[in-house]
This record gives C-alpha cells, sequence and structure tokens, in this order.
C-alpha cells in the first residue's frame, strides 16, 4: 500500500574551479555596475520627483474644475467662505455677521443641506460661487436662514380617485 520512495542521487559538487584572479575581477565588475547605478537612481530620483510634482499640478487644476458635489468638504468651505466675505461686501454687513454667515455655512454643511449642484450656484471654469438660491437674512433675529425652493408634488394628486359604490347611495 505504501511505497518507499527511494531519494534521488545528488550529482557530485564540483570543486572551486575559479581562480582568485578571476573572483577579483567579478569584485572589481560589481563595485564598478554600483558605482554606475547609483547616479542613475539619482537621476531618475529626481525625474520621479518632477512627475510628481507636474501630477500635483494636474490633479490641483482637476479638482478646480470638478462640479459642486463632487468637490473635497474642505474646498467647499473654503469657497463658501469666499462667497461669505463677497456677499457682506455687497450687502454691506458688519463682520459680526459675516462671521455668523460663516459659521451657518459650516453647519449646513455638516447638514447637507448645500450638497446637492441645484442648492448652490457654482461656477466650475472659475472655482467661484456665484449664489446661493434660497439664502434669506432676517433682520430682526439677525439670522441666515435657507429657504426651501423645491416644489414638491403632493402624494395624494398621484393617487387614482376614489370609487363611489352607487348601489350603496340609492339605499
Amino acid at each position: 500500500m505504501f511505497q518507499q520512495q527511494q531519494p534521488t542521487p545528488q550529482p557530485p559538487l564540483k570543486p572551486n574551479s575559479q581562480t582568485t584572479e578571476q573572483k577579483d575581477e567579478k569584485l572589481m565588475y560589481k563595485y564598478k555596475s554600483f558605482l554606475n547605478s547609483q547616479t542613475t537612481s539619482e537621476e531618475t530620483a529626481t525625474n520621479s520627483m518632477i512627475k510628481i510634482d507636474e501630477l500635483l499640478e494636474t490633479e490641483k487644476k482637476n479638482m478646480n474644475s470638478e462640479p459642486w458635489n463632487k468637490l473635497d468638504k474642505r474646498l467647499k468651505i473654503q469657497k463658501l467662505h469666499a462667497y461669505a466675505e463677497k456677499y457682506g461686501k455687497e450687502n454691506s454687513l458688519p463682520m459680526k455677521e459675516v462671521k455668523g454667515l460663516k459659521t451657518f455655512f459650516s453647519t449646513c454643511l455638516a447638514k447637507d443641506k448645500l450638497a446637492k449642484v441645484k442648492d448652490v450656484d457654482y461656477n466650475k471654469e472659475t472655482g467661484t460661487i456665484s449664489g446661493i438660491g434660497g439664502l434669506a437674512f432676517n433682520i430682526t433675529t439677525k439670522a441666515f436662514t435657507l429657504r426651501n425652493l423645491d416644489k414638491k408634488v403632493s402624494t395624494l394628486k398621484s393617487l387614482t380617485p376614489k370609487k363611489c359604490d352607487t348601489a350603496t347611495e340609492d339605499e
């Protein structure tokens, strides 16, 4: 049932036939090739750094040309703060209210109220916000609000009308 396997014979080892001169030549060749490879590695390191810089520049340009919903949260906050400064200058708001607008924008982003493309008028060519649709300032409470501009259709309108039985009305 179980068969024993015979170990395969190994070929006899050859005696070291290389002379010391050949060994020295090999060592010198390895040393020279090592020195030559270091200079090329430095050149490739500078080339790779240049390529990395180019990649980062193109990535930066691509990030600014993306639509509003694809932007990073950090970029959204920066652009909203720039818009708050612009809005404060246009409407001659004091710095306290501009600061309140910035915190309002930060909380709106956290609550995903400014996450959609239709919530913010964003020009992706220039990378600036041209307007925010439902932004309103209440003078009495000195607070900013976002009005809901979405017209929602009632679900009752899409349902079929109730059918009345004429037999039950006659009785």
